[in-house]
């Protein structure tokens, strides 16, 4: 059984920490469609000129985005060290009913499914990027959120003399 566990935590923590690989084949994809597009449509040098110069346009992941993930993972790692931390000395008990039953088999089941939580969202700030310029309001939401659970974590234990 402690085997699996830690199959699922290296799988977790390829997710977590090298996102790419839950929407690589969707990039992949676009490109491709939008060479064609460029193979079927252009018959002169100066149309495939206009068709190269839409492809490299329209990158979705690029160093905004990447930045953007990293926060996320950056912070849930923050918010779940701070959690384990403070359970750990006795100053707090998990209050979110849905992360209770992780928290509760330790780190690993918590990484699984915080990794899970964050590849979803990246995937969603990556077709969010694809429609509207303000994708960046979900990655800079739950950055946000997950940074100020942290913070409060770190001022209970200063509270309570930890």
């Amino acid at each position: 059984m402690r085997t699996v566990t830690r199959i699922f935590a290296l799988l977790a923590a390829v997710v977590l920490f090298f996102p790419s690989f839950t929407y690589s084949q969707s990039f992949v994809d676009d490109a491709i469609k939008l060479s064609f597009v460029d193979v079927q449509t252009t018959s002169s040098e100066s149309k495939s000129q206009t068709a190269v110069s839409k492809v490299s346009d329209k990158r979705i992941a690029d160093g905004a985005f990447w930045t953007a993930v990293t926060f996320m993972g950056a912070s849930k790692v923050f918010d779940i060290e701070s959690t384990f931390y403070n359970i750990g000395n006795g100053a707090i008990v998990e209050a979110n009913p849905l992360m209770r039953p992780f928290i509760n088999n330790g780190r690993h089941a918590t990484y699984l499914i915080s990794a899970a939580a964050v590849s979803v969202m990246s995937l969603a700030t990556y077709e969010l990027k694809k429609q509207t310029k303000w994708w960046w309001v979900l990655p800079v939401g739950v950055v946000s959120a997950q940074t100020w659970v942290g913070i409060h974590n770190i001022r209970i234990t200063r509270q309570n003399g930890r």
